[in-house]
């Protein structure tokens, strides 16, 4: 056999073992659905041990290199940081409830965001003591999980006008 047609021979086999590839992994990847209803399972788990006060295991749903942004404050980067700086906001033994609403969300291969508004209430209290809109960043995890990368929080108040 000449050179020519064997090389020709190993490249289409070359192209042929990507695509079957490709096509193997993409057939691994779970459905668009699979991923959202994990997706909200996630943040179901973050407001449900949050509402428990269970700070440990809510940034625990979260990787340890997290960013969190939130209005007039610094950037916190780190799972351990962001503990630490939940620890010393909220008020100790006052039961506060959490409460993610989902407005979009679009997964990416191994990336995710979800778009939506939160709201904090404190027991006895009608109206929610805090809130705004926010946006997650998940990353998928090699078993399959996902887990929050970015959290940005901001406040859908209109800014005072100078007077």
């Amino acid at each position: 056999m000449s050179r020519t047609r064997m090389t020709g021979r190993l490249a289409v086999s070359a192209v042929a073992l990507l695509l079957l590839a490709g096509c193997q992994r993409a057939a691994d990847m779970p459905s668009r659905a699979t991923d959202e209803a994990a997706i909200r399972a996630v943040l179901d788990a973050i407001a449900s041990d949050f509402n428990a006060g269970r700070m440990e295991q809510m940034v625990s749903h979260y990787l340890d290199d997290v960013l969190v942004s939130a209005p007039g404050a610094p950037d916190i980067v780190g799972k351990e940081a962001w503990l630490q700086s939940i620890v010393a906001t909220l008020p100790q033994g006052v039961p506060l409830t959490l409460r993610f609403d989902t407005a979009e969300m679009e997964i990416a291969g191994d990336l995710a965001y979800e778009r939506g508004t939160y709201a904090v209430g404190m027991a006895g209290q009608p109206d929610p003591v805090a809130g705004g809109r926010h946006i997650h960043m998940f990353k998928r995890q090699a078993d399959g999980s996902w887990k929050g990368w970015r959290l940005m929080e901001n406040t859908a108040d209109t800014p005072a006008t100078p007077g």
